[in-house]
């Protein structure tokens, strides 16, 4: 788990002996709690930047992945729910309608920056409750569906890459073990670890080359 969530500092965990915090109370709480999501997802962005100065490609994308997962804990204040909202919507005026569809457009577009378009997507559709037909909640949806879809696939090519380098990274240590073998002439352990490579990579070319130079010291 990259992340702790403090029952002391959460406004809908901070009861105890059925006392409801005070408004002002959970406001503090709320500050609280947002400030030490804020810190984390600090944290986890500094260590992807130092991952990514130590060629690290799966760390980083490991981190920045928990620092978008740390983003969506972030409470707004100013949020509602959607069975409030529906119970509220009949006694609201026109300007705060629009007030709170800018509200959805707005958070589910944070939430689409940050490459989570599922959360995004159930922003713009609260936008619905308030008006059914709104042409840009509708527009919004239609893309953040097609980047996901997009960004799926990229992170699905992503890992395939990075799997691909780490084998190849393997392939190359054991390569070395085989050159040490061979220069402390222990050819047995050289021909054991070299035929096992070369069953996983017969067209090698390093490997051949070993193959070729521990034919000729041991015959």
């Amino acid at each position: 788990m990259f992340f702790l969530i403090s029952v002391s500092t959460h406004p809908e965990m901070a009861l105890g002996n059925h006392e409801t915090l005070s408004e002002a109370n959970a406001e503090k709480a709320v500050r609280a709690f947002n400030q030490s999501i804020n810190e984390e997802v600090r944290l986890k962005i500094a260590q992807a930047e130092r991952a990514g100065q130590a060629g690290d490609a799966g760390s980083v994308r490991m981190l920045l992945r928990q620092a978008m997962l740390l983003e969506t804990l972030r409470i707004d204040e100013e949020k509602t729910s959607e069975e409030k909202l529906i119970s509220l919507q009949g006694q609201m005026s026109r300007d705060e309608k629009k007030e709170w569809i800018r509200r959805f457009l707005v958070e589910g577009d944070r939430l689409a920056g940050l490459g989570l378009y599922d959360l995004a997507v159930e922003e713009y559709e609260k936008v619905f409750l308030l008006e059914p037909d709104h042409r840009k909640a509708s527009g919004r949806i239609d893309a953040a569906k097609r980047n996901f879809i997009k960004n799926q696939k990229q992170i699905w090519k992503d890992e395939d890459r990075w799997i691909e380098e780490q084998y190849q990274k393997r392939t190359e240590m054991l390569l070395g073990q085989v050159e040490q073998f061979i220069g402390a002439k222990n050819y047995s352990s050289a021909r054991r670890l070299l035929e096992r490579l070369m069953r996983l990579e017969p067209r090698n070319k390093r490997a051949k080359e070993l193959w070729r130079k521990l034919k000729e010291a041991a015959p």
